[in-house]
Order: structure tokens, then C-alpha cells, then sequence
């Protein structure tokens, strides 16, 4: 069995207990998305999706959330967002089980910063870190090269623009605001976190927040 993070039978090589973190926190991952909300419908001869977690697009296909910039460090976009929220769970999950068990990060430092990565425990020096990251570092191994990028662009693309997000949005509320987006991308059902959101920022606050101009179309609203 391989994770992202290495061969669970090198134990010469890889921390047996932070390959098997690596391995529940992309598990439940999976399992979060596999049991998110889905809505089908016809359009014309196609069976489409249009709805996925908080998610949603046309029938003719046009996404309901604009992109994000390439540069912003927070977000807008409802893809992101049910993104950002499944992670920072399946994270969640991977802490308390390394708190059950008294796992701690390893002093080696490529080790102890998957640990916090796996764990969502990263620092603002790790942040610092990753941000600046654009490729492979050559004092690096190769595939310690790989690992390094994809977590940095994937820390810099999503949970840093969520993590945003939800202290924009949620201030001293993030934790009640995280757990409103996730019971929603599970259910289906986003009239908890718009009511949440509209009695704090007024009426139509989701749609102010996340609706592109260009998606105003009746099957989005």
C-alpha cells in the first residue's frame, strides 16, 4: 500500500506512523467527497451534474463561482471552498488521531513538516516556506522534490485561500462557519449557511459572495 507520502513496507526509510496519518487524512478525504451531495439532470440526450457539495454549474455547463486569481490568498469560488472544507476535516481527523496516540512531529525537518501538513498543524514559518515554493529544490531528493511541490501548490491554491476565507468570513465564528460548510456539502441542503451568512451580512449574502455575473442563470439561483 502507497500513500503521497511513501512505501508503507520501507520502513527503513519512511515513519511507519506518519505514512499511516498520510494514509487516513487522504482516506477520509476520499470519503468525504464520495459522500458528498450530487444532482443530476437531463440536458437534451446528457445525463449532467449540476450540483456536487456546495458546488454547482448550468445545465449548459457555467460554473456558478468565478476563479480565483492566480495570486489571491483567499477565495471566492465554491469549488475551492467545498475543497478546502473536505481537507481541513479529513486533517482534522488525521490530529485527533495522532493526539490519541501521542504522535508527534519527527525533529527531522522534511518529516516533521509532512506531519504538520498531514495534521493541519502548519506554521506561518511553513506557510512562509511553501509560498515561495515554485518547483523542485535541487538540494533536495527527487521524489522528497515532488512531494515538497505538490504541497505547496496545493497548500497555496487551497487550504490557504480557505483557511482566508474563513476568518474573513467566519472571524470569531471559523469553526461554526467550517462545520455549517461541511454539514451542507454532505446533506445538500445550504439553507443553514445561508441563513447563517445572510444574519450576518444581510439579505442574498451567498450569492453576493459567490455568484459570478455571468452565471445568473435560473437553475443556479
Amino acid at each position: 500500500m502507497i500513500t503521497k507520502y511513501g512505501d508503507l513496507t520501507d520502513l527503513d526509510t519512511v515513519p511507519t506512523a506518519l505514512v499511516a496519518l498520510d494514509f487516513l487524512r487522504s482516506y477520509a478525504h476520499d470519503c468525504l467527497h464520495y459522500g458528498s451531495f450530487r444532482m443530476y439532470t437531463l440536458h437534451g440526450d446528457r445525463l449532467v451534474r449540476i450540483r456536487y457539495g456546495l458546488n454547482r454549474r448550468s445545465p449548459d455547463g457555467i460554473p456558478y463561482s468565478a476563479r480565483d486569481r492566480a495570486d489571491s490568498r483567499t477565495t471566492r469560488n465554491l469549488g475551492i471552498v467545498t475543497e478546502g472544507a473536505t481537507d481541513r476535516e479529513a486533517r482534522n481527523i488525521a490530529r485527533q488521531v495522532a493526539e490519541r496516540f501521542s504522535l508527534t512531529p519527527s525533529p527531522d525537518p522534511f518529516n516533521g513538516l509532512a506531519f504538520r501538513d498531514t495534521t493541519g498543524q502548519l506554521t506561518e514559518a511553513d506557510r512562509t516556506k511553501l509560498a515561495i515554493m515554485t518547483g523542485p529544490s535541487a538540494a533536495d531528493k527527487a521524489d522528497r522534490n515532488r512531494y515538497l511541490a505538490a504541497m505547496a501548490v496545493y497548500e497555496n491554491n487551497v487550504n490557504t485561500r480557505y483557511e482566508t476565507f474563513l476568518t474573513e468570513i467566519g472571524g470569531v465564528d471559523r469553526e461554526e462557519l467550517h462545520a455549517t460548510i461541511i454539514n451542507a456539502t454532505i446533506n445538500g441542503d445550504s439553507s443553514e449557511l445561508t441563513t447563517w451568512l445572510d444574519l450576518r451580512y444581510g439579505p442574498n449574502a451567498f450569492e453576493s459572495l459567490f455568484q459570478a455575473e455571468v452565471s445568473r442563470h435560473p437553475d443556479l439561483m
